[in-house]
């Protein structure tokens, strides 16, 4: 993806006003081992926030 637009939905991500399906995105694109240097930070945020609900799906089903 075209890191420019990457750089805009970071933008709109941090003022509150990506979509779901914008959201979605970012997590694919941080998902990727290929990263600029400049947006290693948000890579592992983006994975933190991935994993942690990954762990809470897990955990709420197991209950069942």
């Amino acid at each position: 993806m075209e890191l420019a637009k990457i750089e805009n939905l970071l933008e709109k991500y941090f003022e509150a006003e990506t979509s779901i399906q914008e959201e979605a995105i970012l997590q694919a694109y941080f998902a990727q081992d290929d990263v600029p240097d400049h947006l290693t930070q948000y890579k592992e945020m983006f994975n933190f926030f991935n994993n942690s609900f990954s762990s809470f799906i897990s955990n709420f089903c197991s209950t069942f």
